[in-house]
């Protein structure tokens, strides 16, 4: 008998970010001026749809006092998981 066991969710800096909001009490413009980002480009990083660059790590690391590494480690991880699920959801087997 095979047990199978379902992998918790998978978070990426996004949802790390939306806690970093509620703690400092930021809104989506607040992080939009600290990060130098439009309001659209906002809504795509909370969304982990924006991948992060060296630079956006460093201006994420600025204003929640984490090192540029903390966010390419999580979105790194985030953007492996995430295609080993889409990866395993398309097989036809």
């Amino acid at each position: 008998m095979t047990l199978r066991h379902t992998p918790f969710a998978i978070l990426g800096p996004g949802d790390t970010i939306r806690e970093e909001l509620a703690f400092h009490g930021w809104n989506h413009q607040t992080l939009s001026d600290a990060l130098g980002l439009s309001r659209h480009e906002v809504r795509r990083l909370l969304g982990n749809r924006m991948p992060l660059s060296c630079d956006l790590a460093t201006r994420l690391g600025k204003a929640f006092g984490q090192s540029p590494q903390f966010w390419l480690n999580q979105d790194a991880r985030y953007r492996a998981l995430a295609g080993v699920k889409i990866a395993k959801q398309t097989l036809i087997c």
